[in-house]
């Protein structure tokens, strides 16, 4: 029985090599727990003919992610991130898409700090994050970034996290050979939220997912970007993060999902039902549909002012008032709704 991060989780493995091979690499997620009362059960009796263990193992590591998350869906955010901790429980996220940098930097970080995960941070509405030191998936060839050993966090030297941590920071990896400057930096909270979104599993599954997000971001005084071309050049600064005083985060307003088909008089403009919105200075952040859209400037005026359906005339003004007088503006605004009617975020009733 395994624990991925608070989830049950029975494997059952094809043979006993195989079972010896696994109990080595999920060493610090196994549990005492009974079989029966197992959240979740994965299947690996029967595997494909020509594949060899280390495509058996990978398999393996997402077949458990994929049935833990399912588990966790709606109740914890869950970060496609890799994970580390200080001492004390304080805890770091950072955030990657798949093959871009989590495995290396939890390899490199776990050597120093406690190893959390090399692919999922999960984390609750009260910032507590839930350890899931799985076994970090290593690429074996650059030109198969999906073929993969799996290496046990006790076979690398890693270091144990605390059994329980807080999220400190939440840290947006960029590597890049051509950085011309590198290190941390404070990332603004609306482009935050763009580049995280895509990296959150079942993001729709929430009431408010952007509301959340956005309180996970600023953890710490975050959102951060990290630019660098080797990690283990900025270990210093990643682990003073999870023990800094943290900063004022920018100041957001939530504008909840509403539901239902839009309705008023014939001729006005209104927006679509939405998820989920977050507003952070001149940009709005609007979830629809499973699709994340960053609105600014006018866009975002536009949208803020159909709290109720509005007639392009009122558009106009409340432009005008927000963004100052323009001899074109008739023309520009009905631009910016014609785009906003063609992204499918307000409609004409």
């Amino acid at each position: 029985m395994l624990d991925a991060f608070g989830v049950r989780v029975a494997v059952l493995p094809p043979d006993e090599p195989t079972r010896g091979r696994w109990l080595g690499q999920w060493s610090r997620t196994l549990t005492e727990h009974d079989s029966r009362t197992a959240e979740a059960v994965v299947d690996a009796r029967v595997t494909a003919p020509d594949a060899d263990a280390d495509r058996t193992d990978y398999t393996l590591a997402s077949r458990v992610t994929l049935a833990a998350l399912q588990q966790r869906e709606g109740v914890r955010m869950s970060l496609h991130a890799a994970g580390v901790t200080d001492p004390h429980g304080g805890a770091l996220a950072l955030v990657a898409a798949s093959g871009t940098g989590k495995t290396t930097a939890a390899r490199v970080l776990g050597a120093r700090l406690g190893y959390l995960s090399d692919e999922t941070v999960s984390v609750g509405a009260d910032l507590s994050v839930l350890a899931y030191p799985k076994p970090l998936s290593v690429v074996i060839d650059g030109d198969q970034p999906r073929h993969k050993s799996q290496h046990g966090p006790d076979e690398l030297g890693l270091l144990v996290a605390p059994p329980e941590a807080t999220l400190r920071g939440l840290v947006l990896l960029d590597r890049n050979a051509d950085h011309a400057t590198t290190g941390l930096e404070l990332l603004p909270l609306d482009e935050a939220l763009e580049l995280v979104l895509p990296q959150v599993s079942f993001v729709t599954s929430f009431d408010a997912p952007l509301l959340e997000l956005t309180r996970i971001l600023q953890a710490g005084g975050g959102p951060w970007l990290l630019r660098y071309t080797e990690i283990a050049d900025h270990v210093d600064d990643l682990a003073a993060l999870m023990t800094a005083e943290p900063g004022q985060g920018e100041s957001f307003r939530h504008h909840p999902g509403r539901a239902g088909a839009p309705e008023g008089p014939r001729g006005l403009f209104a927006r679509v039902p939405w998820h989920d919105a977050v507003e952070v200075g001149d940009s709005v952040t609007v979830l629809v549909a499973g699709m994340s859209y960053r609105l600014q400037q006018l866009g975002a005026s536009v949208w803020l002012t159909l709290a109720q359906p509005e007639d392009l005339d009122t558009l106009v003004a409340a432009s005008v008032l927000r963004h100052g007088e323009h001899p074109d503006a008739p023309r520009i605004v009905q631009d910016a709704v014609d785009a906003l009617v063609g992204s499918g975020l307000v409609v004409r009733l």
